[in-house]
């Protein structure tokens, strides 16, 4: 028993910290330090399972969520694809980020759990209750009882000190290399020169960041006497800096827009019919601005390419959606499969294409794209990624509201709908490195879920 929950709180901490820290920097090192993981959490399950002691509080079982019907549908489906390609060992080659849905139940499942630790830990009688959940921050407060054991936060934080390293280098290169000059920089992940995908990674740990950060303040962890706790505080704040930096110097016009969206959301499913007068005025104000200032609608078209134009980025996303849907009315259920698609586009391409529109790497689009290469079913099934956690939150009591960690819940919620409003200029969800960050924001979106409707629960 001793040997199994050693393994479990030194290697799956170890090994699962790294894997967050080197999210932002290497994919290759990113699934060496997962696949670590993976190795530590079975091997500590073999270890318990053999174990003479019936109760284990300290490696809690897993537990079967409606979310990972999801999960499950999306693995048959993309088997079925390898089963009817004409191409099966390329396909069943791009099928390998199928094992980075493990993200899900180590975080959600195994090491999440922890957090109930941090609530009972030495006084047993502080249990979070519908009545009592504002009297207990002062508990909360106390470093050692809420950092002491929680796996579950310390690789949160190796997540935001690897995006925050990222957004770091970029910030010294853009003053070092370019003096200054945001028109000639663009900051990009470590590991290669796309700023795009840099752009997603940047975005999901900056949101999961800033809800780490929120619930820090909630747990009044700048009043502890204990170093450890205001020490953690101050990492994580300057990690929210540099995470905020690196995403505007990624430069993305689609993250920024994205961003508008995401803001728009969360006001709206946070504060509901609260926002509306607040969004009705600014919508006027955008309207005034519109018809009153020339200059503003120069910039509006400017971004659209003139007529016949195949170069620059809005031309070759038009010249691709253009062949995408050329390409799913011919195979609107199942689509091409991710084999057959480099070789089907060729047909379909739009005459003169350029750049990504020519080679057609992808379709700049999650959804297009889920739907041309998995068909209509597989566009269902990947919806369901983004909207069932939704509605998983809007079932929750508005109580919740009070808990100490419900800021850190709705920043794994605004990294799902983060990645949403990307993919709608992006293909987000074809990066291992940005899908492996969204499979984390899942897991801190259920595992906080079920530590705070437990906790209302008084389990």
């Amino acid at each position: 028993m001793t040997i199994a929950i050693k393994l479990r709180t030194s290697f799956l901490t170890f090994s699962m910290s790294l894997c967050a820290a080197f999210l932002s920097v290497s994919i290759s090192l990113q699934q060496i330090f997962f696949a670590v993981s993976l190795l530590f959490w079975f091997i500590s399950v073999v270890l318990i399972q053999t174990s003479q002691s019936q109760t284990i509080v300290e490696f809690p079982a897993f537990r079967w969520r409606e979310y990972y019907w999801f999960v499950v549908a999306w693995f048959v489906w993309r088997s079925a694809h390898i089963i009817i390609s004409p191409y099966k060992s390329e396909e069943a080659f791009q099928a390998r980020e199928l094992w980075l849905f493990f993200m899900i139940p180590l975080l959600g499942d195994l090491i999440s759990p922890q957090i109930k630790k941090s609530y009972s830990g030495q006084q047993e009688s502080t249990v979070l209750r519908r009545n009592s959940l504002t009297k207990d921050t002062e508990v909360l407060s106390n470093g050692q009882q809420w950092l002491g054991y929680n796996t579950f936060f310390w690789v949160l934080l190796a997540l935001v000190i690897g995006g925050a390293l990222v957004g770091a280098f970029n910030f010294f290169q853009f003053l070092i290399v370019t003096g200054g000059d945001i028109i000639i920089y663009r900051a990009a992940a470590l590991n290669n020169f796309n700023p795009l995908t840099y752009s997603g990674t940047a975005a999901l740990t900056m949101v999961i960041c800033g809800g780490l950060f929120i619930s820090l303040l909630r747990h009044n962890v700048y009043r502890s006497s204990k170093v450890v706790a205001k020490t953690y505080l101050f990492i994580v704040a300057i990690c929210l800096l540099f995470s905020i930096i690196g995403f505007i110097l990624a430069r993305s016009r689609g993250g920024y827009i994205a961003f508008f969206f995401l803001i728009f959301f969360l006001s709206v499913v946070l504060l509901r019919k609260k926002v509306i007068w607040g969004w009705i005025v600014l919508i006027s104000l955008t309207a005034t601005l519109w018809f009153t200032s020339p200059k503003f609608q120069d910039i509006f078209y400017a971004a659209i390419p003139a007529k016949g134009s195949h170069s620059g980025t809005v031309a070759e996303r038009f010249d691709l959606w253009q062949a995408g849907i050329a390409m799913l009315k011919d195979r609107p259920l199942v689509g091409y499969g991710d084999a057959e698609y480099t070789v089907a586009y060729q047909k379909y391409k739009v005459k003169n294409a350029m750049g990504t529109a020519d080679t057609g790497s992808h379709m700049h689009n999650d959804l297009l794209n889920t739907a041309v290469l998995y068909g209509g079913v597989g566009l269902i099934i990947f919806l369901g990624f983004f909207f069932w956690p939704l509605w998983d939150y809007l079932k929750m009591h508005a109580d919740t509201r009070k808990h100490p960690l419900w800021p850190l819940m709705v920043s794994g919620l605004a990294g799902i709908a983060f990645m949403f409003f990307m993919g709608l200029s992006q293909c987000h969800f074809t990066d291992e490195e940005v899908q492996l960050a969204f499979w984390m924001c899942i897991g801190v979106f259920y595992g906080i879920r079920d530590r705070i409707l437990e906790d209302l629960e008084g389990v």
